[in-house]
């Protein structure tokens, strides 16, 4: 009897490596169209309808499924519920997203930016301004010392700090006051001013004024309980190809360099310590339960440990990744594989094959070899859960990943 669709098994799936007359039991040579279940049977793929007629890409869902993000005709735009689209601002080119506290950060590698939970657009860091010129006035409340003062700017809708510039140092010979004026700004912000006490270092500054800008400020007192300055040489992260969230931070790839945030707040980086450098362009950056997955083109890094500044790095594969990739798996079952207990990730790399970052730097191919989508140059992967089939979506394409040829797959 021959056999007919509703009984074929293919729970290996696709094969495209072996011989084409000796594929091994449970493969296929092509699977298209349809969607293969846990036991290795078929079912008709679900169609699609176009929702937009631009062409499109970089899309990301807020995990309340209240919007999209995507970048059509050049901009970054928002799709609601109702797939009505809002532009949020032009784009250089693809756009890396990652979550972190139910706001969305975003970077065209030239540019950052933030989507917060409700859709509305919000900063990402703030520049960091330089101390206005201060002038010393005679005969004030500051006994005679050295102090050193710093700045840094608020934004007030949301409360945002920037990083503050090296202090200014003033010594008063006799007992006076210090005056400042603050830079001039839209009314979307203020601007912080912190003093030393008398002859102390600046790991005591304390605020002691909050001011419009344009206006000026006599420091003439020192506020003991005043908030400290947690911004101290903090700049505002950089934009980057790649982003990701570990450990209630955010990482980027920028070059040869992944970067971390403070532990304080997403919107600091500092940049003498919070990086780690590598011989060349990182082009996939992930995270596993332990540690974090960096890609180069000819190798692929492990860095196990909980907090950025601490971690151990190791090589662990000398097979460089596709540009692009390292997106997070859940952590329930995944279609055809025993289950994901801890946070992984997923990748491509430059022979074609679906990688899964595991904790503690272990790598897993899950065709075991029989798949490979062949030579890519950029990568881009999702994960998609219905009716109890959990995939991994993937499109693979040419060095232009806008107008090069490209292809799909599932895994």
């Amino acid at each position: 009897m021959a056999a007919t669709a509703a009984t074929l098994k293919f729970p290996l799936g696709t094969d495209n490596r072996s011989r084409e007359h000796s594929l091994p039991e449970g493969t296929a040579r092509q699977i298209i169209n349809l969607d293969v279940t846990r036991d290795g049977g078929l079912l008709c793929r679900n169609g699609g309808r176009q929702v937009n007629s631009a062409a499109c890409h970089s899309l990301f869902a807020h995990p309340s499924g209240n919007y999209v993000l995507l970048v059509s005709d050049g901009s970054l735009c928002r799709m609601s519920a109702d797939e009505s689209l809002t532009v949020i601002t032009s784009v250089a080119g693809p756009v890396t997203y990652a979550e972190l506290n139910g706001d969305i950060f975003w970077s065209d590698g030239s540019s950052i930016g933030r989507v917060q939970a409700d859709g509305t657009v919000a900063p990402w860091g703030l520049a960091t301004p330089a101390v206005p010129p201060l002038t010393v006035v005679s005969g004030g409340a500051l006994p005679a010392a050295t102090y050193h003062i710093a700045m840094t700017a608020l934004h007030v809708a949301t409360g945002i700090e920037s990083g503050a510039a090296e202090p200014t140092t003033v010594t008063l010979t006799a007992a006076g006051n210090i005056l400042a004026t603050a830079p001039s700004a839209s009314a979307s912000f203020k601007f912080a001013f912190y003093l030393t006490p008398p002859n102390g270092e600046s790991g005591e500054l304390r605020r002691v004024a909050t001011v419009d800008p344009g206006a000026s400020v006599t420091l003439a007192t020192v506020t003991p309980d005043g908030p400290r300055l947690q911004s101290l040489l903090a700049v505002k992260p950089y934009p980057s190809t790649r982003l990701l969230t570990y450990r209630g931070r955010l990482l980027g790839a920028s070059g040869d360099t992944v970067w971390y945030t403070s532990e304080r707040s997403p919107h600091w980086l500092f940049p003498a310590t919070g990086f780690y450098s590598f011989e060349s362009a990182v082009r996939m950056l992930g995270a596993a339960e332990d540690g974090l997955y960096v890609g180069l083109a000819d190798r692929t890094y492990y860095l196990q440990g909980g907090h950025p500044g601490e971690m151990t790095q190791r090589l662990v594969s000398t097979v460089g990744a596709v540009a692009g990739g390292g997106e997070p798996l859940p952590t329930d079952a995944f279609q055809g594989q025993a289950g994901f207990p801890t946070r992984q990730c997923a990748w491509w790399d430059v022979d074609g094959f679906l990688c899964i970052g595991k904790p503690g730097g272990v790598i897993v191919r899950p065709h075991g070899g029989r798949f490979s989508a062949g030579t890519a140059a950029t990568a881009a992967n999702s994960y998609y859960a219905r009716d109890g089939l959990r995939q991994l979506i993937s499109i693979l394409g040419s060095d232009d990943p806008l107008t090069g040829p490209m292809q799909a797959t599932d895994s």
